[in-house]
């Protein structure tokens, strides 16, 4: 068999194996109602997906890793997601608008909101000294309240946004302009093994460079103490 052959044969054999397994915290726990069945494993930036082997065998098969739809005329089977994107969206919109928990979450913000403002209010109320019955100077210093709040939310948006740091340094290495350092990322690795190698050559001078810049415990026992 050629070695071309044995490749193709190798790769035939990859594309062909199953999803990794694995018991789900649900189905660890006895609750398979709330299994998720198949999810997105990430690790070093590559995606694969992951099947959940429930105890009870209880899998209605492939659905949605996203809306949950399980309708497979509709699903991508190499992706598990809905062709539809705009449907998907909406259903997984919807699911969540109807989750008990994200209510109580958004209703708990809209809360904490409101408190702020009226503690706020009341704070710059006493300290202007406005009559709590002067509905007219109250209604306007809330106004100006949140004009200012909104300024400030405006520019803390802004300042997120960050500009690119001026090359101001040169590298030590190739010469090309940096961010203040010394080295470019990886050029002083770069640079550490050419003088090792011209030191192993008998270059006194990149002997005493390495020492300059305190780099000779990167030389072999040998050529530490000099050469």
């Amino acid at each position: 068999m050629t070695v071309t052959a044995v490749r193709a044969s190798s790769a035939k054999q990859k594309k062909s194996e199953p999803p990794p397994v694995f018991t789900c915290q649900f189905c660890k726990n006895g609750h398979h109602g709330s299994c998720p069945r198949v999810v997105w494993h990430t690790k070093a930036g590559k995606r694969t997906l992951w099947t959940c082997i429930c105890p009870l065998g209880d899998h209605p098969g492939k659905h949605c890793t996203e809306c949950r739809n399980e309708d497979l005329r509709d699903i991508d089977p190499n992706r598990w997601v809905c062709l539809d994107r705009h449907a998907c969206a909406t259903r997984l919109e919807a699911r969540r608008n109807n989750s008990r928990l994200w209510q109580s979450l958004q209703a708990a913000k809209s809360h904490a909101a409101i408190v702020r403002r009226a503690k706020r209010l009341h704070a710059e109320r006493v300290l202007l000294g406005i009559d709590p019955s002067d509905d007219e100077k109250i209604e306007d210093l809330q106004g100006r309240l949140d004009t200012l709040m909104s300024a400030k939310a405006a520019e803390r948006a802004s300042n997120r946004v960050r500009e690119p740091k001026p090359k101001v340094g040169k590298c030590e290495c190739c010469g090309e302009p940096t961010r203040g350092g010394k080295f470019l990322p990886g050029h002083d690795a770069k640079l550490a093994s050419s003088l090792r190698l011209r030191v192993k050559c008998g270059d006194q001078e990149a002997y005493k460079e390495m020492e300059r810049r305190g780099w000779l415990k990167k030389l072999p026992d040998a050529l530490r103490n000099g050469i």
